[in-house]
């Protein structure tokens, strides 16, 4: 799964749009409930917003969904369809019409027994930006009422930097040239499973463990402290 990532600085890599949000970085260490940045496409064009980290639905609060849904159960990394997120209930309309982009400059996992008790961070080299592939919806807050823009992560099989560290599973990550597509809610499903199969990896990964208290402190304005 993943639960924990960084927003370090503001994206790069993509042809963006002007409404880039500054001001609102770095965040660091954030979780499920809290706020982030997202791209996604709506009647104005392609547009960043604040959207909440989690959707609440009448299956719970989701925030990660599996790009194979029920099929690939093992997680085997060489898993070839199809993407069985297309016919879960909770994900159908979504993976179709309402995908976003997640600009982070890392994310967290740790070992499949111990998870984030024992968790490392991963990142590019200079804290480059990229892109995971995530579905958001609007829903109201049960008890408040309000009306809220939250967003899921998707996840896929591990790749070979988080399957070293015992690790099954890894959030999908988009090609910077994959994500207008990604975004526009009417490219054709084909596309959009093509993407979720191909398991981009953009490699040169930096994992360094990291030290556990740092994740339950929630500090958002400062980056990771690491053990080693």
């Amino acid at each position: 799964m993943c639960s924990r990532f960084d927003q370090a600085k503001e994206p790069d890599g993509v042809a963006i749009p002007q409404t880039s949000p500054r001001g609102k970085y770095p965040r660091y260490n954030i979780g499920i409930g809290d706020t982030a940045i997202i791209l996604l496409h709506t009647n104005a064009g392609v547009n960043y917003c604040e959207g909440r980290f989690g959707v609440q639905t009448s299956y719970g609060v989701l925030y990660n969904a599996r790009l194979e849904g029920d099929l690939n159960p093992d997680n085997n990394t060489d898993f070839q369809g199809p993407a069985g997120i297309f016919d879960k209930p909770a994900y159908a309309r979504l993976i179709r019409h309402q995908r976003c982009a997640i600009p982070v400059t890392g994310f967290y996992e740790g070992p499949k027994d111990k998870g984030l008790r024992e968790p490392y961070h991963f990142r590019l080299p200079g804290e480059a930006c990229f892109w995971l592939g995530g579905l958001y919806q609007t829903y109201r807050h049960p008890k408040t009422q309000a009306m809220i823009q939250g967003f899921i992560i998707i996840t896929m099989a591990a790749l070979p930097v988080t399957a070293q560290i015992g690790h099954h599973r890894c959030p999908f990550i988009l090609q910077n040239s994959w994500v207008n597509a990604w975004l526009h809610p009417h490219t054709p499903p084909s596309d959009i499973e093509y993407f979720l199969l191909h398991r981009y990896d953009p490699g040169n990964w930096q994992c360094r463990k990291t030290h556990p208290a740092y994740l339950k402190e929630r500090n958002q304005l400062t980056g990771p402290l690491y053990i080693n």
